[in-house]
């Protein structure tokens, strides 16, 4: 018989098995470790190492409301945003939005069963731009069940609606208004360990119907070319040799399923995996590193679209300069897809700087560096995307929070068929107050 500390997630585990309900496009898909919700029975392949973002807090972690057996966890937002370049042009028009968020999250363990569940709703409005207003919002639900303390299966459901930054690259250039769709998405995964060796395997599905878009002039824009249902299955496995280092496989194939065609355009339709290796090890005593490579592809059923195939990177270097400073290195490569006329997809190149610093025991001050390169199939189209920040996050209280943030992007777009070209700075300032 399981104890309820055999089942019982922590925060963390809670985060990633609610982020399964959330898998809302590909790109997430494949940036999650299906891996990381099993592993957490196991001991940490870098025991002792904590970064400054994974220090616990215990003296500011939010307290969460107990309702019999259920803990809930209430949270409540309001931002000020100052966007000096709404429309993401190179004729930058500048606006102030107010940003506002309410969110719970509900957990409960049983026997050898943990649920959870979360919504959330979420209003930005602007000031002078009303069309650049939207509301999201979503209702989700996970569950974990243990077969046996080596054996654990996870299932998960999200249902809601979402909006795209109209400076995501896959965003249609025709369109002056930020895309939202309506979404369903769901998984079922299973892991279980045998000595040594933890496999894992998942199998998710998501489906997307967009809304109309609006053109300069003010007209509709149809966008249910863009309707899909995207399926998606993984498998991995993870050897431990030790306390701190492993080496792990994983494949994800995937299926795209276009409902509606505008016009000439070809049918969107393709299929395509990604298959990788890797290893987990400390570098040093103070740098955690998992690096993987591989290669992805994908066909489309129409031959006017051409396939994508490549090297597929992933990495994360955590480095502890001091114990009030981390610096964390990222990249990656692989395959996005696009709604551009004339593409279906692009090879997206990343890598990035993060450094944290714990300016006080309830100050995080951080400052982030990344470079983005974007290469469009079967179109003459490159961008080429820098983005910085820094942002402050100060715990008043465990109920209270404030935060601050800039933002600057400089997008160019080369090519005979160029794309979105503009710069941006975005300021942030809110409070969030969460727990009781």
């Amino acid at each position: 018989m399981l104890t309820k500390a055999a089942t019982a997630l922590s925060p963390i585990g809670w985060a990633t098995l609610l982020s399964w309900a959330g898998l809302s496009s590909a790109a997430q898909a494949q940036s999650l470790d299906i891996l990381a919700d099993f592993r957490i029975d196991r001991p940490s392949a870098t025991d002792g190492f904590v970064t400054v973002r994974e220090r616990p807090q215990p003296l500011y972690n939010p307290v969460p409301m107990r309702l019999g057996s259920v803990e809930v966890m209430p949270r409540v937002s309001a931002q000020a945003l100052y966007d000096s370049n709404i429309f993401v042009v190179s004729d930058a028009e500048d606006d102030a939005a107010l940003h506002l968020t309410a969110a719970a999250e509900a957990t409960q363990s049983a026997g050898n069963t943990s649920l959870a569940a979360d919504a959330l709703i979420d209003r930005r409005q602007y000031l002078e731009n009303d069309e650049q207003s939207t509301t999201d919002y979503w209702l989700g639900a996970a569950v974990r069940h243990a077969l046996r303390r080596d054996s654990h299966v996870l299932g998960a459901l999200r249902i809601g609606r979402e909006t795209e930054s109209l400076a995501d690259p896959s965003v249609p250039l025709n369109t002056v208004r930020p895309s939202q769709y309506d979404f369903v998405t769901g998984s079922l995964g299973a892991g279980r360990t045998f000595n040594r060796l933890l496999v894992a395997a998942r199998a998710s599905v998501d489906d997307r119907s967009y809304k109309d878009g609006l053109d300069a002039l003010g007209n509709p824009i149809e966008q249910n070319f863009r309707n899909r249902l995207l399926a998606i299955g993984e498998i991995a496995a993870e050897y431990d040799f030790g306390p701190r280092r492993s080496v792990f496989a994983q494949a994800s194939f995937n299926r795209r399923d276009y409902r509606n065609q505008e016009g000439p355009e070809p049918i969107r339709d393709s299929s395509g995996y990604r298959v990788e290796a890797g290893a987990s090890f400390m570098l040093t005593p103070l740098i955690r590193s998992r690096v993987s490579a591989g290669y992805f592809r994908q066909d489309f059923k129409d031959p006017l679209f051409e396939s994508v195939s490549g090297l597929a990177v992933r990495g994360r270097f955590d480095y502890l300069v001091t114990p009030l400073v981390t610096l964390t290195l990222t990249g990656s490569r692989g395959v996005e897809e696009s709604s551009t006329i004339g593409t279906g997809a692009y090879v997206a190149d990343r890598v990035g700087v993060q450094a944290d610093y714990e300016l006080l025991r309830n100050l995080i001050v951080t400052a982030t560096t990344s470079y983005e390169r974007d290469r469009f199939e079967g179109l003459d189209r490159r961008y080429s995307i820098k983005r910085a920040t820094v942002s402050a996050q100060y715990r008043l209280s465990p109920r209270l929070r404030l935060d601050a943030e800039y933002e600057g992007r400089d997008q160019d777009s080369v090519g005979t068929s160029p794309g979105r070209d503009f710069v941006r700075h975005q300021l942030t300032i809110g409070l969030t107050i969460q727990g009781i």
